[in-house]
């Protein structure tokens, strides 16, 4: 899972796992295309990661890259 993954840091770390071969979660507060998600809302982040856990079994790595000004 890498947080913040529409754009600068988050977006080269989800490109450089993808051709590493890895399965990235690539979330983004409001871009089309990633797992909607609102770091400040512990319950969101909650549910998305069951969800992940669901659907893919397991999270190796979280890239914790989201930030805000």
């Amino acid at each position: 899972m890498v947080t913040g993954a529409s754009s600068g840091i988050g977006a080269a770390i989800a490109t450089h796992l993808t051709k590493a071969g890895a399965t990235v979660i690539g979330t983004s507060r409001s871009r089309e295309g990633f797992a909607r998600l609102d770091l400040t809302d512990i319950a969101w982040c909650n549910a998305l990661v069951a969800n992940v856990l669901v659907q893919h079994g397991r999270v190796d790595l979280l890239a914790n890259n989201a930030g805000g000004a």
